[in-house]
């Protein structure tokens, strides 16, 4: 039986070993192996990411890669879901994360994918999560567990903003492996500090207070950060910071 209390004690250190993982990998096509790797690492069944507009590739159709079985792939393919999964077309439309227990599913073909993908071996749970890139990319990561619903609830509470943070890594290791130049973000000097010790887990005011600024300054600082970095919450913002190297990751 999956304890999720004897699980997340015990894979305290994950995160920084995950985000390695995903700084060193050469080309797009080794992004699968780590999305396996990060998978394990948390306890879940199974990470897709898909990336819509992304630059430099020819390619029409979203830019996938997942730990799904090719055998699912195909049936999803072959049915052509990705024009009515409502996974998708509320993530592009959403900046926050959908639990897909929330997604409506009165429509019979809608029912009928979820109850596909459950005997698939998809997940019971699943959670996507949108991320906006600087160069009108756009993604979805979609994170599924097989678990009951109060393990999710506390799964979800302890990791989101891990599944936040390895979105955002993902979604810009795929664009590195582009070659692609991404857009300048002009962060001012206090902009990348304030940023920094909140990477570093600090509060508004503890950052105060190392930085010799009010709390009101720091929040001011931070909030313009969001702005620039088009994130929606500060745990994105540093995502983003750190994969584009406008800050360096904490020590």
């Amino acid at each position: 039986m999956y304890d999720a209390n004897i699980f997340i004690d015990r894979n305290a250190d994950r995160f920084h070993t995950i985000i390695d993982r995903f700084d060193n990998f050469q080309k797009a096509e080794d992004i699968r192996t780590v999305l396996h790797e990060a998978a394990t690492a948390y306890g879940l069944e199974h990470i897709a990411y898909a990336g819509f507009n992304i630059p430099n590739q020819k390619r029409q159709t979203p830019y996938l890669s997942v730990t799904y079985t090719d055998e699912w792939v195909k049936h999803y393919t072959d049915r052509s879901y990705i024009e009515i999964d409502p996974v998708i077309s509320q993530g592009m439309r959403s900046i926050l994360p959908i639990d897909w227990n929330d997604v409506d599913r009165t429509s019979k073909t809608i029912r009928q994918m979820f109850d596909e993908a459950e005997q698939a071996g998809v997940g019971r749970q699943g959670i996507s999560i949108p991320v906006r890139g600087r160069n009108g990319d756009r993604a979805i990561c979609c994170l599924t567990a097989n678990m009951r619903d109060h393990e999710w609830k506390l799964l979800k509470r302890h990791f989101m903003r891990d599944f936040q943070a390895l979105s955002v890594y993902i979604h810009y290791s795929v664009v590195k492996s582009t070659n692609t130049d991404m857009k300048e973000v002009p962060l001012s000097k206090r902009e990348s500090q304030c940023l920094y010790w909140a990477a570093c887990g600090k509060t508004a005011d503890e950052i105060a207070i190392i930085l010799g600024l009010t709390r009101r300054g720091v929040r001011f600082h931070l909030s313009n950060s969001l702005i620039k970095l088009d994130a929606v919450n500060i745990a994105q913002a540093t995502s983003k910071a750190i994969a584009m190297e406008l800050i360096n990751p904490p020590e």
